[in-house]
């Protein structure tokens, strides 16, 4: 949305917004497509963290979460396989079903991503984004779902507000 606001300030011609593709088909439709094409489940408990970048400080407060909720994180994608995740279950070689299932059976996900975001409320799997106020398009899924609460800036969240987050959270999906 704030990017068609700034083309429009600009005179430009009235801009249509459609909805991301994955917005489209339902959680059950989603579950259907998983089911059908035999991806295996994952059986465990624990957090899925979904990033396209990772900083130190990033790394280091996904590792406090799992610590503090007392789960193991696996990471799944990550452009530039680096040294932060020697912490973490690293499964880099999953493709985009994989991808879906492992939020489908996840306890939590945090994520940097718009899509973790967006699949992550359609399976109605307790998540946070991690430092992505800077992101339009996450930033725009929020408010249209009113899921600001899902927004966290791991500069400013304590120990306590991650726990209570992840407990609200869990209690609104």
């Amino acid at each position: 949305k704030n990017e068609v606001e700034k083309l429009l300030e600009n005179d430009l011609k009235p801009i249509k917004i459609f909805p991301d593709p994955a917005l489209l088909l339902s959680k059950t439709d989603w579950e259907k497509l998983l089911d059908s094409q035999n991806v295996t489940k994952q059986d465990n408990s624990f957090i899925l963290f979904y990033t396209l970048y990772c900083s130190d400080k990033t790394y280091k407060y996904v590792k406090r979460i799992g610590k503090l909720l007392k789960k193991h994180v696996i990471v799944t994608k990550y452009l530039k396989h680096c040294d932060y995740f020697h912490y973490y279950k690293n499964c880099f070689d999953t493709g985009p079903l994989d991808f879906l299932n492992y939020i489908r059976t996840s306890d939590f996900v945090i994520a940097t991503s718009f899509h973790a975001c967006v699949f992550s409320a359609i399976f109605h799997k307790p998540f946070i984004a991690i430092d992505v106020e800077n992101d339009n398009r996450i930033q725009g899924f929020f408010d249209e779902y009113h899921l600001e609460n899902h927004n966290l800036n791991s500069n400013m969240a304590t120990d306590d507000e991650i726990i209570i987050t992840n407990n609200q959270i869990g209690e609104n999906e």
